[in-house]
């Protein structure tokens, strides 16, 4: 449900921005994901690079387990957020 999603967005959010305030990486685990849905990346990592840019992100996030289509899938999406900075 859209509810549940966002409110992962905002926890995965929380904690990538503290890490790149602290000077340090999160690490996702993406084995058994089988989807990206856009309101989950829209409410986190869009928002990060919006605020932060794609280079922090590039920094901050490190993807375990990450199938080629998920790769792709996150930077066609990735390029479609607007830059803040």
């Amino acid at each position: 449900d859209t509810n549940n999603l966002e409110i992962a967005g905002k926890v995965l959010y929380d904690n990538i921005k503290n890490a790149i305030i602290q000077k340090k990486q999160v690490y996702i685990n993406m084995n058994g994901v089988s989807s990206l849905p856009s309101i989950l990346l829209n409410v986190s990592l869009g928002r990060i690079i919006d605020e932060d840019g794609k280079e922090e992100i590039k920094r901050s996030v490190i993807f375990r387990h990450i199938t080629k289509q998920q790769i792709y899938d996150f930077v066609r999406r990735s390029n479609s957020f607007s830059l803040g900075n």
